[in-house]
């Protein structure tokens, strides 16, 4: 069974880590020489607050599972799948279920200026699956919606670089097909 692996960006992970880096380090060297540049409560929350952005990073870099698997059956978003709740079908979505997907994006704006873009792949489900989100998950189901997203939201922000339109074309055609025309649908695309 041929299968489309999705990962995540090893240059965010590492991005991530050199970012924190020197306000853990400032702050830890200036703890350490007690040179009282900055309020030493301060210190201690940059080491805290930024520190946790080390093991988070580094843990992104090593991890080699795919985020997004597309089979024949359907699509596997492990960012949605939640590691504390007993639902085994959550974050997997059947072809059959799907009536629409689109690419949406968000801009940040800060009093006008324009802070950071994000992009999501929003599907639409059948009537009979959003009924079952919006019992699971009524509060990000309902956020979703008033913001404009699809019944399934996959962000994109931690993912390598690939063709977002070409991804949801792939996921409307995979929608209509039979499952043997989407074995070779998936064993011809790359994305």
């Amino acid at each position: 069974m041929h299968e489309i692996k999705i990962y995540k960006s090893k240059w965010k992970a590492l991005r991530l880590i050199l970012l924190v880096l020197p306000f853990v380090c400032f702050a830890s060297w200036d703890i350490v020489n007690n040179s009282k540049i900055e309020p030493e409560f301060l210190n201690w929350f940059c080491i805290c607050f930024f520190g946790l952005g080390i093991p988070l990073g580094i843990f992104n870099l090593l991890d080699k599972r795919p985020e997004l698997i597309l089979s024949e059956t359907g699509i596997f978003d492990r960012s949605s799948y939640g590691i504390f709740e007993k639902k085994t079908n959550k974050g997997f979505i059947k072809w059959e279920d799907i009536t629409d997907a689109y690419v949406y994006e968000w801009q940040n704006t800060y009093r006008g200026l324009k802070t950071g873009k994000h992009k999501y792949i929003c599907i639409v489900l059948n009537n009979k699956i959003q009924e079952n989100l919006k019992k699971t998950n009524p509060i990000s189901t309902k956020l979703a919606h008033t913001l404009g997203m699809g019944d399934f939201v996959i962000p994109l922000m931690n993912l390598r670089k690939f063709d977002e339109q070409k991804f949801v074309e792939l996921i409307k055609a995979m929608a209509i097909l039979s499952a043997s025309e989407r074995q070779k649908l998936l064993s011809t695309t790359s994305l």
